[in-house]
């Protein structure tokens, strides 16, 4: 059986045997067959040294959570190639994830995030990244769940998104009209061009007319970033950060902010109190002139 024979039937495990959400089985596949194309040889020849030659090729270019998931990604993979498949070696038993350090989460400015929302809309691509950035930073939602979303899943009248939390959860999150304003001017106007005749039912298409990747909203970001002169350290991520940061400090309450992020723990989303103490701590120190050392 071929790599991607067998990447196909853990697929279908997860699917029907673990009942993961789709979102989660298409990240396990992605990461799977980005490791089949570096290792180039028969999972059952994979040895650790091979696992642990790929981890390091990425190590620089990926946040480290990243890296975790694609450990814990090929784990899995050959816990069921031993259990299902009839593997006899599992060379990722000894593998262990990054140790990672409690820092506090990235956040934009609120300066800094209108600053990355100035994009000149000279053609159809403009008016998708204008959307895709008002659309993560009045909702929140993650990078896989943006280029995931369906035309089916907006509600413009009602100005709410349906989306799906981990465990294939629905979730309702409401936008701002900043965002509808948008995503109108690229439904109305733009898609289309995009599309080229195609037939395709997600929100946000790449210039082939196909679904934007995850990696694509990535670069995207990066361009945008580097035009705009934003020194800060960008990923979707930082702008979900920034969606609940800024909430915060505008007076909303934690269990609302829980909700919208789709933390199934509030201790999770109480990350963003720390910040929100942080800003605090330095706006007194900036305000205060006893707490200034230099007066």
């Amino acid at each position: 059986m071929t790599n991607l024979e067998l990447i196909n039937k853990f697929e279908l495990f997860l699917t029907v045997e673990k009942r993961y959400s789709s979102f989660t089985i298409k990240e396990y596949i992605y990461d799977l067959k980005k490791f089949n194309e570096y290792i180039k040889k028969d999972f059952a020849k994979v040895k650790e040294e091979d696992i642990i030659k790929y981890i390091k090729s990425i190590f620089y270019k990926l946040e480290p959570t990243s890296i975790n998931h694609i450990i814990s990604s090929i784990k899995s993979f050959y816990k069921f190639l031993v259990n299902d498949q009839e593997f006899k070696n599992n060379p990722s038993l000894n593998i262990e994830v990054l140790k990672l350090s409690k820092r506090l989460p990235k956040y934009l400015t609120k300066d800094k995030m209108e600053k990355l929302l100035k994009i000149n809309l000279n053609n159809s691509l403009d008016y998708r990244n204008k959307a895709i950035i008002e659309v993560m930073y009045a909702t929140g939602l993650r990078v896989n769940e943006i280029v995931n979303l369906e035309i089916k899943n907006i509600d413009l009248n009602n100005m709410i998104i349906r989306t799906f939390t981990k465990g294939n959860k629905e979730r309702i999150v409401p936008f701002n009209d900043e965002a509808l304003k948008y995503l109108e001017l690229y439904l109305n106007y733009h898609r289309e061009v995009l599309l080229k005749k195609k037939t395709n039912n997600y929100l946000f298409l790449n210039n082939r007319g196909e679904r934007l990747t995850t990696n694509g909203l990535r670069n995207i970001l990066k361009r945008i970033q580097k035009i705009n002169n934003i020194d800060d350290y960008l990923t979707p991520h930082v702008i979900r950060h920034s969606f609940a940061t800024h909430l915060l400090e505008n007076g909303a309450d934690l269990r609302s902010i829980q909700e919208l992020l789709g933390h199934e723990n509030i201790t999770t989303t109480e990350i963003y109190t720390h910040l929100s103490n942080e800003k605090l701590k330095e706006n007194y120190k900036n305000a205060h002139r006893r707490a200034r050392k230099d007066d």
